[in-house]
């Protein structure tokens, strides 16, 4: 399972696997796209949670989770515009966890002091 999710999906699914199926043995690995990629190909996992798409002739994809993506601003703000769809397309955000992100260009408002 891809870092990104498993501390929101594990504790849940590892749950309603265990009890629903009692003599499952569950391994958990949490690894980069890639790789599960690559353990699923030498046949070492059974099933993996990846970011889509991956696109791999011999894998199937079956989207299971989706999440809206949400822009918020500091109340300070209230007076500048929100960006238009074609400006946030060319913004660039990290996401860094719930609830936090942080523009990767720098504050150009006169009361942002910090990059």
């Amino acid at each position: 399972m891809i870092p990104t999710i498993a501390p929101y999906l594990l504790p849940r699914l590892v749950s309603d696997l265990g009890q629903s199926y009692p003599e499952l043995d569950i391994h958990v690995r949490e690894t980069l796209t890639p790789k599960l990629i690559e353990a699923l190909e030498e046949r070492r996992f059974d099933t993996a949670v990846v970011a889509l798409p991956v696109s791999e002739a011999s894998q199937t994809e079956i989207a299971r989770l989706s999440e809206n993506i949400l822009l918020v601003r500091p109340c300070k703000d209230e007076g500048t515009p929100v960006p238009n769809s074609a400006t946030l397309r060319e913004m660039r955000l990290l996401v860094w966890k719930k609830g936090i992100a942080f523009a990767t260009r720098p504050c150009r408002s006169a009361t942002c002091d910090r990059h």
